[in-house]
C-alpha cells in the first residue's frame, strides 16, 4: 500500500534546539494508522507485535474484525484485527483507564511481527522512561542507564509455545468442520460441543499465568480460529434450516 495522504501523525512535544532529534523520536513522528480506511490516532506505547489498543469514546463491538494499516518509520504493514476487548467511557471512568478497544493481528506473518518488534524497540523506551543518550547523561552529570538484558523464559514455557505454534500451523487452510474436529455434516449440538471443548483448551484466560508474551498471543489466535469455525458452521446450519 502506498503512503496515505492527509492522515493523522503522532507528534512528540517540541524538543529544545540544543537536543538532537533521536531516531526513536523520529519514528514517533512518522507513526500513522488506519482502521477500515479511516485515520485514527495511535499512541506508540499501545502498539505491539501482537496487536494494539485504539483510544476512542466509541469502541467497536467485541469480536468485530477490522482492516488495519500501519506505517511506522520505514515499516508498512496491513493486517486483519480481531477485537478482543472493549472499554466503554463509563467503565473507563470507573477504572481510571482510557476508553477504546484492543485488537489482535490475526493474519500478520511472523516475519512482519519480527520486523515490527525490532522497529518498536527504538520507539518504546524500557519501562516507559524517556530516552537517555550518553550525551544527555553527561549534560546532567548522571551515568547513562544500562540496557536491560533480554528476558529469559522457562524451558517449559518455550516448549509450550512451540507446541501451540505447531497446532496453529496445522489449522492453516483447513475447512471449518476440520478445525472443530467434527464431520462435514455435523449438527448444531455437535459443533457446540466441539467449540465448548476448544474453549476449555484454548481460552486466553487459562494461559494468563505464563510470562512469555507470545504464548497468550498464539493461544488467542487458536481460540479465534475455533470461534470463526464455529460461527461459520452455525450460520451454514441456520441457512439450511431456513430453506423451504
Amino acid at each position: 500500500m502506498s503512503d496515505k495522504p492527509g492522515g493523522t501523525l503522532i507528534r512528540s512535544s517540541p524538543l529544545p534546539s540544543a537536543q538532537p532529534l533521536t531516531a526513536a523520536r523520529k519514528l514517533q513522528r512518522t507513526l500513522y494508522c488506519e482502521i477500515d480506511g479511516l485515520p485514527v490516532e495511535l499512541d506508540p506505547y499501545e502498539l505491539h507485535s501482537a496487536g494494539m489498543f485504539i483510544v476512542t469514546p466509541q469502541p467497536v463491538p467485541m469480536d468485530s474484525e477490522v482492516e488495519v494499516f500501519v506505517r511506522i518509520g520505514e515499516l508498512r504493514f496491513e493486517a486483519t484485527g480481531h477485537v478482543v476487548k472493549t472499554v466503554s467511557c463509563q467503565a473507563a471512568a470507573k477504572s481510571g483507564r482510557k476508553p477504546g478497544y484492543a485488537l489482535l493481528f490475526t493474519n500478520l506473518p511472523e516475519s512482519e511481527r519480527q520486523r515490527l518488534t525490532e522497529t518498536l524497540r527504538g520507539v518504546q523506551p524500557l519501562s516507559g522512561a524517556p530516552e537517555e543518550t550518553a550525551s544527555s547523561a553527561r549534560a546532567t552529570g548522571e551515568p547513562p542507564r544500562q540496557s536491560m538484558p533480554a528476558p529469559k523464559y522457562d524451558r517449559a514455557e518455550i516448549s509450550l509455545l512451540e507446541q501451540l505454534q505447531k497446532q496453529r500451523e496445522q489449522l492453516c487452510g483447513k475447512p471449518a468442520w476440520s478445525v472443530l474436529g467434527v464431520s462435514q455434516g455435523a449438527d448444531l449440538a455437535e459443533i457446540k460441543a466441539a467449540f465448548f471443548h476448544a474453549s476449555k483448551r484454548y481460552h486466553p484466560h487459562l494461559f494468563a499465568r505464563y510470562a512469555h508474551p507470545d504464548i497468550k498471543r498464539v493461544v488467542t489466535e487458536l481460540f479465534i480460529a475455533h470461534k470463526r469455525a464455529y460461527t461459520s458452521m452455525r450460520k451454514g446450519i441456520s441457512m439450511r434450516a431456513s430453506r423451504p
